[in-house]
């Protein structure tokens, strides 16, 4: 899937927007990759999230932070936090659903709302705002389910050897 990752903050009234792709698998294996700018990849193989973003200049080293699954935050704890209720779920047009999610600090996000549709099952959007008031919106550009499923090696990241690994 491709999407269109936007980023504001309450600190500065730039906008900053990137593009990416994310490949999914059940239960909770993804890899989302930025390109541009922004460039960083995310893997998770539903046990450990890493967090990759590539050297800025030459000679510079690569920073990796590895993570639990079970720790994360953000938009990442609402891939691995699946229990969560909506406050409010509206079906808009042709089974698309809309649903509003309350956060709280330990999930590390004030509110979320994501947009799927159900039949055929495809994500369409979503966008939460963390409690310093900044906000990440994930629109999709396309949406492709692939034909063989995705190795499971790929879920394991492959950390460079120049990385430098933050705990």
């Amino acid at each position: 899937m491709s999407f269109t990752q936007v980023n504001s903050f309450t600190f500065s009234k730039d906008v900053k927007k990137s593009s990416g792709v994310l490949i999914a698998s059940v239960p909770r294996k993804f890899i989302w990759e930025l390109f541009g700018d922004e460039a960083s990849s995310v893997v998770s193989n539903g046990k450990k999230i890493w967090f990759y973003t590539p050297p800025e200049e030459d000679g510079d080293r690569g920073v990796l932070i590895i993570k639990d699954a079970q720790d994360s935050e953000g938009f990442l704890s609402l891939l691995f936090d699946c229990s969560y209720e909506p406050v409010v779920s509206r079906v808009k047009s042709k089974g698309t659903v809309k649903a509003f999610l309350s956060g709280s600090r330990e999930k590390g996000y004030d509110w979320a709302v994501v947009e799927y549709g159900v039949n055929p099952p495809r994500f369409f959007s979503l966008s939460f705002t963390d409690f310093s008031g900044n906000k990440t919106s994930i629109i999709t550009n396309g949406f492709m389910k692939l034909k063989k499923p995705v190795p499971a090696a790929s879920f394991n990241f492959k950390v460079p050897g120049n990385a430098r690994i933050v705990n």
